[in-house]
């Protein structure tokens, strides 16, 4: 009888450790750069050429498999001119349907003229990233 309690405790236990295991969710992101983004799925102005002036913003739609969530997930953008870190933005977004967009800003002052990229990751892992200009006029 002692055999077959412990061999139950056994079971139930690698039974509930499969149950807490979150396996991850495949996703895919796709990047844009754009002058404005009025809302969610309204974005205007995609180019990858800029000046000082105004906002630029990276856009990312992202989408997986119908039916699932991704849940809450910490984001960072990372602004670079040339090899240079200029920023980061870090937030926790909760991923609850596809496709999901997320967006984040800076302006070409603050990056200045040049190569520039922008990388987005989720949970650490880069989802993406686009190189654009800024120029000075």
């Amino acid at each position: 009888m002692k055999t077959l309690a412990a061999g139950l405790t056994i079971v139930c236990a690698f039974g509930l450790a499969a149950c807490a295991t979150e396996y991850p969710v495949q996703w895919t992101a796709n990047l844009v750069t754009a002058r404005i983004v009025v809302r969610e799925g309204n974005v205007r102005g995609i180019t990858d050429v800029f000046s000082f002036e105004g906002r630029i913003f990276v856009y990312a739609t992202f989408t997986w498999e119908p039916g699932t969530r991704l849940g809450s997930q910490p984001i960072e953008v990372k602004w670079f001119n040339g090899e240079t870190l200029i920023s980061a933005q870090k937030s926790t977004v909760d991923f609850t349907k596809t496709p999901y967009y997320v967006w984040g800003s800076t302006s070409g002052t603050a990056l200045g003229a040049g190569e520039c990229r922008v990388e987005m990751y989720v949970n650490g892992k880069l989802a993406g990233r686009k190189d654009f200009t800024v120029t000075e006029r």
